[in-house]
């Protein structure tokens, strides 16, 4: 039966049949608006006081210890001028995403974690970036994707088994998310109409070798930060002072060492969202 549900799995993907979500509402009109190039505080925040709930979280975000407002934050005119625009769009975007996108029913603590992770590869992207002369918000976005694929998988194979009345084991659950989270993920940033580079950062970002395009040598050296970060399957400090991605992005082993000098700062950040 098992062996079945894979083939049907598999089967579903080839065929671009997945029931990819779309990409949150909130999200993809802060996108529609960075793009433009002709946008300001004023219609940013004319975009989140549109969505109560979302006004609430950015508040609640602005107001964390991270961002140590010298006093309390009591309006969304208040927020974007202490935070700037850019720091704004960032929190609409995470909250978006884990909200709408990083959520499956019944697994909450799972998937909680998944978006911890994420988002713990975007800020460390987004620092690397600034040091090595690489797009920052590009990079952010990247890393917050990079594992998008991983909770649209896991709604689509319970639904699938529950359709079959199959009851899949946990660890061949995850083993085939482990395996195929890379491809649909960047399917999903496809259909999502985003840069191809994000894409195939996000497809790429487990495949060995010494060499890769720069976003995506990025996110690998990225990852890998957070699973030290996180203490989930880490690299010790030296491996990543010598990670093979440091050549490819130009930047130095003391670059990464100041990276994992900023592991309780970079925590408290992820802290903020989650």
């Amino acid at each position: 039966m098992h062996e079945e549900l894979h083939r049907l799995l598999l089967d579903k993907i080839e065929r671009q049949e997945l029931d990819l979500p779309l990409l949150p509402e909130s999200a993809a009109r802060v996108l529609s608006l960075s793009a433009t190039g002709d946008w300001d505080s004023r219609k940013l925040a004319d975009l989140i006081r549109s969505d109560q709930t979302l006004a609430g979280h950015v508040l609640r975000v602005a107001n964390s210890p991270i961002f140590m407002p010298r006093s309390p934050i009591v309006s969304l005119r208040q927020a974007l001028a202490r935070l700037g625009l850019a720091t704004v769009r960032q929190i609409v975007l995470v909250i978006a995403c884990q909200t709408k996108t990083f959520h499956v029913k019944g697994h909450e603590r799972k998937v909680r974690q998944l978006f911890q992770h994420s988002l713990c590869v975007a800020v460390f992207a987004q620092e690397l970036a600034r040091t090595g002369a690489h797009d920052v918000e590009e990079a952010f976005l990247a890393g917050l994707l990079h594992d998008v694929g991983r909770p649209v998988l896991l709604q689509q194979i319970l639904d699938l088994a529950l359709s079959r009345r199959i009851d899949l084991p946990e660890p061949l659950l995850d083993a085939w998310i482990d395996d195929l989270h890379a491809s649909v993920g960047a399917a999903l940033v496809r259909s999502w109409g985003l840069p191809s580079r994000i894409a195939d950062a996000i497809g790429e970002h487990h495949v060995d070798g010494p060499s890769a395009p720069p976003l995506t040598a990025l996110i690998r050296l990225s990852d890998a930060l957070a699973h030290y970060a996180l203490d989930t399957n880490a690299l010790g400090e030296h491996e990543l002072t010598v990670h093979p991605m440091l050549q490819t992005l130009d930047i130095a082993s003391h670059d990464v060492s100041d990276m994992i000098g900023r592991k309780k700062q970079i925590l408290q950040m992820v802290g903020a969202f989650v």
